[in-house]
């Protein structure tokens, strides 16, 4: 079995990423947590660049978790900019926030992600939270590279629904076509 993929935490407030860490342990997710704190770093990890050009201590994540609310580049931009990438075209997007705004939901949607969660306010739910994000977006099976490459259904995503989360049950917003399925 391949080894699990990182998690890419894009969230100015590190505290969230330590929490975060802390949840995937409890949860008995081995995917390690890396975390940037806004929206230009996040590009330059993902680019591969300084500091982030050592593929082995930075590795290409299987998963961003995105914060909308970021300094200096908010996260519907880093987005957009994932999404116009070729090489990341099949990287799940999973946005995550504390404060939602009235059309995040449809806007995180227009712009392909992968799903949409709400910070919870407990350890306990964010524990439930974690392993939320491994049953829908973390598939162990595959080495990173060959992840990228296999389309969302074969990825066992739902690309026909964004998935909002709020501590509590999932619930389907409206029908979505990610960029596997329009394709």
């Amino acid at each position: 079995m391949a080894e699990a993929g990182s998690v890419l935490f894009v969230d100015d407030d590190s505290d969230w990423v330590e929490l975060l860490r802390t949840a995937f342990n409890r949860a008995g997710m081995p995917n390690p947590v890396q975390g940037v704190k806004d929206g230009p770093e996040a590009i330059r990890y993902l680019r591969g660049e300084s500091p982030y050009a050592n593929r082995a201590a930075h590795p290409l994540p299987e998963l961003v978790l995105l914060d909308l609310r970021l300094p200096g580049m908010p996260g519907f931009e880093v987005l957009r900019w994932i999404r116009r990438q070729p090489r990341l075209a099949g990287l799940p997007v999973v946005v995550i926030t504390g404060m939602q705004a009235p059309g995040d939901v449809r806007r995180a949607q227009e712009l392909g992600a992968t799903g949409f969660l709400i910070k919870p306010f407990s350890l306990a739910k964010l524990v439930e939270m974690a392993r939320q994000i491994r049953d829908n977006w973390l598939r162990p099976a595959h080495g990173l590279e060959e992840r990228l490459d296999l389309s969302a259904s074969e990825r066992g995503l739902q690309p026909a629904k964004l998935q909002a989360v709020t501590g509590g049950p999932k619930s389907a917003i409206t029908p979505c076509k990610s960029r596997a399925s329009a394709a």
